[in-house]
């Protein structure tokens, strides 16, 4: 996945140990990678599928296996959070502040021999994705199945930032700072021109 520098992401599954997802980091347009680092993307057992959203944050659906279990997850981060711990184009390793990252399960596949998460997905013009995934569940057969996934089934706050930085307050007025934070992030969203591709886009 290509950032708006020019770095190349790779997400990378790891079925051996089975504890979370790897990346490296490409600056030379992948004739060369970086070391690889561990991700926050939990059990990913199957193929990592990434792209883009509109507003610049970098969405990846993958196969959990936990056990015998099989599930269908959304790892959704920004472009700072996927240059975490990787080197910049002078070798640096990028650190960060808080973790700017959020999950979802889309779906588990209950089959006594499941094999699900083999997923594709793209963004709609209203913003929402159309994930789909195979999967084997409660059908004779392995089945395609289609989800339609909103920001609010994943985050409730607005387009273009995976906020952590919450104001707090001692006194018990945080919720005020954190409504005005809202506001001005929709206001900004509600500003933007969503028809303009994001040129890395799935």
């Amino acid at each position: 996945m290509e950032l708006d520098d020019g770095a190349l992401i790779l997400y990378m599954r790891e079925d051996g140990e089975g504890l979370s997802g790897w990346k490296s980091i490409s600056w030379d347009g992948g004739r060369s990678w970086s070391t690889p680092v561990r991700t926050r993307m939990m059990h990913c057992l199957g193929r990592p599928s990434v792209g883009r959203l509109r507003s610049g944050e970098i969405v990846v659906t993958y196969r959990i296996g936990c056990g015998l279990s099989t599930s269908l997850g959304m790892h959704v981060e920004t472009p700072d959070e996927a240059r975490r711990h990787l080197p910049d184009r002078h070798g640096y390793p990028c650190s960060g502040g808080d973790p700017q990252v959020r999950f979802a399960f889309l779906d588990n596949d209950r089959s006594i021999c499941p094999d699900s998460g083999y997923s594709g997905w793209v963004q709609r013009p209203d913003g929402s994705l159309f994930v789909v995934n195979y999967i084997n569940d409660d059908a004779p057969r392995a089945q395609i199945r289609g989800y339609c996934v909103g920001r609010e089934d994943w985050f409730l706050f607005p387009e273009g930032a995976i906020r952590f930085d919450w104001a707090s307050d001692p006194e018990g007025q945080g919720h005020v700072a954190r409504q005005d934070v809202i506001r001005r992030q929709r206001a900004w969203a509600d500003g933007q021109d969503w028809s303009k591709r994001v040129p890395t886009q799935k």
